[in-house]
């Protein structure tokens, strides 16, 4: 699960998320943007926050596909 999934799911403000993860909202914003990946402390603090909903996998950039021709 993506972590703005999560947040969608829960009801979480990212700015209450952050608080929880001792980050910045900035950085929590980014996150979900897809505009940063977290340092595999962060993510698994994360994943430990978020009781495993939102795993290390879950970071992994999408393999680009070739285009059907």
């Amino acid at each position: 699960m993506k972590l703005t999934a999560y947040l969608e799911a829960q009801k979480e403000t990212a700015a209450d998320f952050a608080t929880r993860a001792d980050m910045s909202p900035s950085t929590v914003s980014r996150l979900c943007s897809g505009e940063r990946k977290p340092s595999v402390d962060m993510a698994l603090r994360i994943k430990t926050l978020t009781q495993g909903a939102v795993d290390l996998p879950d970071w992994k950039a999408p393999k680009n596909r070739p285009k059907a021709s």
